[in-house]
């Protein structure tokens, strides 16, 4: 017979007789580092011995979902200019047009973070996947503002993808590597600079139906790769319920929260509305405005992983208490409206300020939270993406009442002042 492996010697030992009333089960062990859990046989979706390049090969998989998923997500915000025009939309209504599906991932972050803490993430990706699917398809044959907001609310659940795939990062990757990994991660937020510009040129080329086609297609490949490649290490049991329930009554993880608002929901609402403010401020067409938010949404994906990597090296917090100040000023000066060059390049600025601080913000919640980063990820993700949310809707009551954008850039300079301030008071857990 094989013998069956044994948890390290340092890991505490299991309650057994005096320390177990009859009739009950023996309670987890409150902070049991995943080494000390007992271990069990590799199922099919785990490997036993993962290798160095089966991680980073998991790594990229899953980043290519979540950027797939995050590419459908932005699509209605990418399209909006469109929109507006064919439907003669008020400023108000693309506003909550593109806000829909940001509210829809935010809410959905923190329960299909939990379920993937809980089940694994491989079906749960896989069923958010197709479900944008089935709303890409649904886009040929749209009609009328209603029909929108329901596509919207569909492909925003892809939304819930980063707090899944966040947690098949973090079984794959320690801490002293889970900076630079959920940075790498993070690139797929790429798929909004991809939607932004390929989104526009698809329509110019062949409406609706050509948009729904590409993107149903690509979700389609998208799901039934990942079903069928994604794999776990073996041993590493998943959390259990009152673990994750602790984790959300921490102040930590309800304060990195907040971060989480300044620095990614100040990127999604930018990727998701920037095209129309570009387009009303400076009179681009749609498809210049696209690569405007293309390019802003590249080099804040790209400077991601190089925030993870800061902060795997000088600590998250420390990163932060430089991110802040600066989208202060440079939201400030984007409330100006300046030229079109001058604008432009602060926007960019602006961007890899975020990315900076996004890497920082999720190297923060492995480090601290290591045995709930589904579910911390997942309210982090919620609340941060609310960030999202208020800064198109500001922006487009704004432009309704006064003519002006300068409400919503005003508002992302207040909350990174405000981050700054709880980044220095907050606490660890």
């Amino acid at each position: 017979m094989t013998p069956q492996p044994q948890p390290p010697a340092s890991c505490p030992p299991a309650p057994t007789g005096a320390n177990v009333q009859p009739g009950r089960q023996p309670a987890p062990l409150a902070h049991a580092s995943a080494e000390c859990s007992p271990p069990h046989p590799a199922s099919r979706d785990e490997i036993a011995e993962p290798a160095g390049g089966r991680r980073v090969a998991m790594l990229l998989l899953v980043t290519a979902a979540y950027a797939a998923s995050f590419a459908a997500w932005t699509l209605v915000g990418a399209l909006a200019p469109i929109f507006a025009a064919t439907w003669a939309l008020s400023a108000t209504q693309v506003g909550w047009l593109v806000a829909v599906p940001v509210a829809v991932g935010a809410l959905a972050r923190l329960p299909i973070g939990m379920l993937a803490d809980r089940f694994g993430a491989r079906g749960v990706l896989c069923a958010l996947v197709l479900v944008q699917m089935a709303a890409a398809m649904m886009m040929s044959d749209a009609t009328d503002y209603t029909g929108l907001l329901v596509i919207a609310a569909l492909l925003g659940l892809g939304g819930g993808t980063f707090a899944a795939g966040a947690q098949f990062v973090g079984r794959w990757f320690p801490r002293g590597t889970a900076g630079l990994a959920f940075g790498v991660f993070g690139l797929g937020n790429a798929g909004a600079a991809l939607t932004a510009g390929l989104a526009p040129v698809l329509w110019d080329l062949g409406g609706s139906r050509a948009v729904a086609g590409v993107y149903a297609a690509a979700l389609a490949v998208m799901a039934i790769a990942f079903y069928g490649f994604a794999r776990v290490p073996a041993g590493l049991p998943l959390a259990h319920a009152r673990d994750l329930r602790g984790a959300l009554r921490t102040a930590g993880a309800w304060q990195l929260s907040f971060l989480y608002v300044i620095s990614f929901g100040g990127f999604l609402a930018l990727s998701v509305h920037l095209a129309t403010v570009l387009v009303d401020v400076y009179a681009l067409s749609p498809a210049q405005a696209g690569r405007h938010v293309a390019a802003f949404a590249v080099i804040g994906t790209l400077a991601r992983p190089v925030g993870g990597l800061l902060s795997d090296r000088w600590g998250g917090r420390r990163l932060l208490h430089g991110v802040f100040p600066l989208v202060t000023v440079l939201a400030l000066a984007l409330a100006m409206e300046p030229a079109h060059l001058t604008g432009t390049t602060i926007i960019l600025l602006l961007g890899v300020m975020l990315g900076l601080g996004n890497g920082a913000v999720t190297q923060l919640v492995a480090e601290q939270f290591p045995t709930a980063v589904g579910t911390v990820n997942g309210l982090v993700g919620a609340v941060g993406s609310l960030g999202g949310l208020l800064l198109p809707v500001a922006q487009g009551i704004g432009q309704d009442l006064t003519g002006s954008y300068v409400f919503g850039f005003l508002l992302l300079a207040v909350l990174a002042q405000g981050g700054f301030l709880v980044n220095i008071f907050r606490r660890s857990r």
